[in-house]
């Protein structure tokens, strides 16, 4: 046959359908198969230059080297499409462990932002789009399908658009997703359209969970260095309103003191000097009731209110309590209305009246001299509900935050008191069991504060 046998030209076709599946692919090699046993047998067997066979064993030839030539393609092809994918997915575990470990050291959203881009858009050649934030009208994004995030992050589901309407590329989105709540949402886009080849979409969901589980210890880190800071802070503010009520209090008693006995040890004096002295005295007075409420506030802010209940009826303390107020404001009015089927109540005498007192001159102040306060009391549902309503001018800022320290109902600075009365009633009327509230009088003028004490069954006192 000349210089090489023709055995061994088999062999050459052979190997050259193997090297092109190795290196062009399945389809390739099925072509070469085709043509090597149709170069073979016009060039090589006789008759050559002719398609005729004079042996028909050649035709045997011909059917093994094309069934030789489709088998060894076909491997060849699809062990390189094997190690492709082996080193693609090697590429995707790479990137899932440099987006864990960055992800270990972020700080912050925005730094959760950046590494998961860098970790992830060039290993797996795709655009990454991350968005952290719980609220859903935040989102403006021009270049994406609103709807689809909106759904996405309402649903808690991935979308996945083979070819998306604004850009003609391929774009998964994922919520970023922690047991019921939506943190944010992270959109992958691909221009090649292959989001789906070798898991990559997979890899991407893996990946927002990760971001997910990182963002909930995030959240959960700042809040406890937020209840650290705010903690430590009330800690201070105690502290620093403890020992400076104390260091303000004995001077303060001892001026009163030397006030009052100016007053008794010189009768003829000027009546300027009458005038000046009671001021320094009610002044005094009035200075040292505000220390003595940072002392209160601070104390039950650090240890709460220590309750001595008793069993007791709610119209004797109100009783006590208007004449105490009286004493201070004797041109007030204050008129009592209770209901029959209000029953006797577990409470702190001391601390209900020393609410009862607050509420009381915390209205006078900010209403006429000779003004009518009202004490309502009466039965509702489980509790019992005391309103101490007034013809004052009302509240100024939002009533709910009244009870806030040094918060105050009204913006004239010229009215005395520091805005500690209401904060120190919220926590002894709180640690009862009961809440207040306040807001302003709608149908009049003025304002009305509300608090309850709740009802408990009292096995001492007989059953009607």
């Amino acid at each position: 046959m000349g210089i090489v046998d023709i055995a061994n030209i088999v062999m050459i076709f052979l190997l050259s359908t193997f090297l092109i599946a190795t290196s062009l692919g399945r389809d390739a090699a099925i072509f070469s198969a085709f043509i090597n046993v149709v170069f073979f047998d016009f060039f090589f067997v006789p008759p050559r230059f002719s398609f005729s066979v004079d042996d028909s064993q050649y035709l045997i030839t011909f059917l093994v080297m094309m069934i030789v030539g489709l088998v060894t393609g076909h491997l060849a092809a699809k062990l390189k499409e094997q190690i492709k994918d082996v080193s693609a997915r090697e590429r995707l575990a790479k990137a899932l462990q440099s987006l864990s470990r960055g992800l270990f050291s972020a700080q912050s959203d925005e730094q959760i932002v950046q590494v998961s881009k860098s970790a992830l858009e060039v290993p797996l050649g795709i655009e990454i789009d991350l968005f952290i934030t719980e609220n859903l009208d935040q989102l403006k994004i021009d270049k994406f399908d609103m709807q689809s995030v909106a759904w996405s992050m309402q649903s808690g589901t991935r979308i996945f658009n083979e070819v998306d309407e604004v850009d003609g590329k391929s774009i998964i989105y994922l919520p970023i997703r922690s047991e019921l709540k939506t943190l944010g949402i992270l959109v992958a886009s691909d221009s090649t359209k292959s989001l789906r080849h070798y898991g990559r979409d997979d890899l991407l969901q893996t990946a927002a969970n990760l971001i997910a589980l990182e963002v909930v210890q995030l959240r959960s880190a700042q809040a406890r260095e937020l209840s650290k800071v705010e903690a430590a802070t009330e800690r201070l503010k105690s502290a620093i309103l403890s020992s400076l009520s104390h260091d303000l209090r004995t001077p303060l008693t001892t001026m009163i003191g030397l006030a009052e006995s100016l007053q008794e040890r010189n009768q003829g004096i000027n009546s300027q000097s009458k005038a000046d002295l009671e001021t320094i005295r009610s002044q005094g007075l009035r200075l040292s009731s505000m220390i003595g409420n940072l002392l209160e506030m601070a104390r039950l802010q650090t240890q709460g209110p220590t309750l001595k209940k008793e069993w007791q009826p709610i119209e004797d303390v109100i009783g006590s309590s208007i004449k105490h107020f009286s004493t201070s404001f004797p041109k007030s009015i204050v008129k009592t209305s209770i209901t029959s089927d209000v029953p006797p109540l577990y409470f702190d005498e001391v601390l209900i009246e020393r609410v009862l007192c607050n509420l009381l001159e915390n209205v006078a102040k900010y209403s006429l001299e000779s003004a009518t306060i009202e004490v309502l009391v009466r039965k509702n549902e489980q509790f019992v509900e005391v309103s101490v309503i007034d013809a004052g001018t009302g509240f100024a800022q939002e009533p709910s935050q009244l009870f806030e320290m040094f918060a105050r109902g009204i913006s004239d600075t010229n009215k005395s008191g520091m805005g500690l009365g209401l904060a120190i009633c919220k926590e002894i009327i709180e640690a009862h069991g009961g809440s207040i509230s306040a807001k302003n009088n709608e149908s009049k003028a003025g304002s009305v504060i509300t608090f309850t004490l709740p009802i408990t069954e009292n096995s001492e006192l007989p059953k009607l």
